[in-house]
């Protein structure tokens, strides 16, 4: 059986020659004129990249929507520190500085936290 494939194979690249001609050297057969073995090297290259690009980027969205659900969760736990601490600050007034600050993506990475007389203000 193998050798039957075998000779069929064979026998089909004969026929392939016989009608195309032997193979050019530094070409690519019925890609065109321009394509060479480089060029779809080189392609081939790119679309790994891109391929492992598509992949890191996902992983670093996944990352990021797991980091914000644990900004999320540590804002409500402040809060409820706060609540139970009842320093008097207003809470209304600190979420929504919690809220904007870090909601915002184009603030700063490096905030700093200033505690001012009970009040805290981010800058």
């Amino acid at each position: 059986m193998q050798a039957e494939n075998k000779k069929s194979k064979e026998s089909a690249i004969r026929a392939f020659q016989s009608i195309f001609g032997k193979e050019k050297a530094g070409r690519v057969r019925c890609h065109g004129r321009v394509t060479t073995p480089t060029l779809l090297k080189k392609n081939e290259e790119i679309s790994t990249l891109k391929q492992q690009h598509a992949t890191e980027k996902a992983t670093l969205e996944n990352k990021v929507d797991v980091m914000q659900k644990e900004v999320d969760e540590l804002k409500s736990l402040v809060k409820m520190m706060l609540q139970q601490k009842s320093s008097g600050v207003d809470l209304d007034m600190l979420a929504a500085q919690l809220g904007s600050t870090l909601g915002n993506p184009n603030n700063d990475v490096h905030e700093e936290e200033n505690y001012v007389e009970g009040e805290i203000e981010l800058d």
